[in-house]
């Protein structure tokens, strides 16, 4: 019997998860000016096709790709309110 964590994309996981990590970033960077967090989160929504298209190509479990997915909304969280609130 194979256990699921043996067969886990490892490449695939580590690939979705910098390049979300990077986006996230990268949009909030882009509107650290602003202090409309919905332009930002509308920003992040878009990327959710292109993301479930790659992580489908990559072969990915589903949860894998949830947990990706709300780990980089937490980032656009956290770096949203570091340049909001900052004096």
């Amino acid at each position: 019997m194979k256990l699921p964590l043996t067969s886990i994309n490892t490449g695939g996981l580590l690939t979705m998860l910098l390049i979300t990590v990077i986006y996230a970033v990268v949009i909030v960077y882009k509107h650290r000016d602003r202090n409309d967090i919905r332009q930002i989160y509308k920003w992040y929504l878009w990327y959710l096709l292109p993301f479930l298209m790659l992580a489908i190509i990559l072969k990915l479990q589903i949860t894998l790709q949830i947990g990706i997915y709300l780990a980089g909304a937490g980032i656009v969280l956290h770096r949203s309110n570091r340049y909001f609130y900052r004096n």
